[in-house]
């Protein structure tokens, strides 16, 4: 009943029939801190027993914590999901996980992690191609209409 911290770690991965069927089960069993359910196929070997995760900052495409393990697990940011989210551990690229079916998350290693999850939409990178582009025909149109006019 209690809203959910906006980042934790979880020690336990499952996949996402085995968390409905433990739904089916007893609802009651699921602690949404302790287990969660990934698309891929990564599980904490040596799961942590101590996590430490500072309270996200955000900016307009990012959000950036640092996370301390003491072992395997895997960190849930409790944001939507959405095409174009990468994430970086440690400045170095890693699988973005959706997590129970919305939001995103990252397997961590034993350590102190700095996370940053970043907004790169394709589209974005194809839009700046397109308006370069335009700005190049346009820039090349005005040249030759001037080379036009100037000759006699």
């Amino acid at each position: 009943r209690d809203p959910l911290p906006r980042a934790f770690c979880v020690p336990e991965v499952c996949t996402l029939d085995e968390l409905g069927d433990l739904l089916r089960e007893d609802p009651a069993l699921y602690d949404p801190l302790g287990v969660a359910a990934i698309e891929g196929d990564w599980r904490p070997r040596q799961p942590f027993t101590r996590a430490e995760v500072q309270t996200p900052v955000w900016t307009n495409n990012t959000v950036r914590t640092s996370v301390e393990l003491d072992g395997e697990g895997l960190l849930v940011l409790t944001e939507q999901d959405f095409p174009g989210w990468k994430v970086f551990v440690d400045g170095e690229p890693r699988e973005l996980e959706r997590t129970n079916m919305i939001f995103r998350g990252v397997a961590l290693e034993a350590g102190s992690h700095e996370v940053l999850f970043r907004y790169e939409p394709w589209t974005v990178r194809a839009g700046a191609w397109v308006s370069g582009g335009a700005v190049l025909i346009l820039m090349l149109l005005l040249g030759i209409g001037w080379l036009q006019r100037s000759s006699p």
